[in-house]
């Protein structure tokens, strides 16, 4: 399921003069329909705790997503 939506991936750029974390987390707050891939603990933590999907790599080759899709 979640391979099915990232094959249609889009990269967003934000303009936003606040930190990289505070931008993508605004966003996703206000894109209901994004799944945020990173690997950064502290935001990852934030995201989810908002339900807001996030993928993650695992060993460099598995792809692991937390949250509601």
């Amino acid at each position: 399921m979640a391979l099915n939506k990232i094959k249609n991936y889009k990269i967003v750029n934000t303009n936003s003069e606040n930190y990289a974390d505070e931008a993508i987390l605004k966003y996703a707050l206000q894109n209901k329909n994004v799944i945020v891939a990173t690997n950064d603990k502290e935001l990852k933590e934030k995201l989810i705790e908002n339900n807001i999907p996030v993928m993650v790599v695992r060993q460099k080759k598995y792809f692991e997503v937390f949250g509601m899709l």
